[in-house]
């Protein structure tokens, strides 16, 4: 193991970064996230439905408690891989694996709702569509134009 070192640079003392140990650090914490909340979806399904406001409190408590504990783990594991030997090293590690993984969460989040909005839209306007064309089945018309049962049928009312 690489022994950790500081080095000057203009008058102040950085520790040197392990990039490793930050990168296996935000892995393990984006995958207890992961599995933390589908542990809490399983007992969120298993639960019992008709204690639906205690559920709902206890959700709220394990969703607040997911990513602090996921983010815990991944911070103790870069500061240990990295062989922090002085706290200020630990701490920087634990600091940018917070930092990435937060950055990580919020492109994942943005994606998800981008892509759930461009479903919602294409849902959208294909129902559009349909309503349109079973609107203009209902009234016969086709480009303004009413078909020849459409109008007997408007002439007779």
């Amino acid at each position: 193991m690489a022994a950790t070192t500081s080095e000057v640079a203009g008058g102040r003392f950085f520790p040197r970064l392990h990039w490793g140990a930050v990168a296996a650090g935000v892995l393990v914490a984006l995958a207890a996230h992961v599995v933390m909340g589908l542990i809490g979806a399983a007992i969120g399904f298993a639960a019992e439905p008709a204690d639906s406001r205690s559920l709902g409190v206890a959700a709220a408590i394990w969703g607040l408690i997911t990513p602090f504990v996921a983010t815990l783990l991944g911070a103790w594991l870069a500061s240990r891989m990295a062989g922090a030997e002085d706290s200020r090293s630990g701490m920087l590690h634990g600091v940018l694996v917070w930092c990435i993984g937060l950055i990580a969460g919020a492109l994942f989040l943005t994606g998800t709702m981008a892509s759930g909005a461009m479903s919602a839209g294409t849902a959208a306007s294909g129902n559009a569509a349909a309503a349109q064309r079973q609107l203009r089945a209902e009234t016969g018309t086709r480009g303004g134009v009413r078909s020849p049962q459409a109008q007997a049928r408007a002439e007779d009312a």
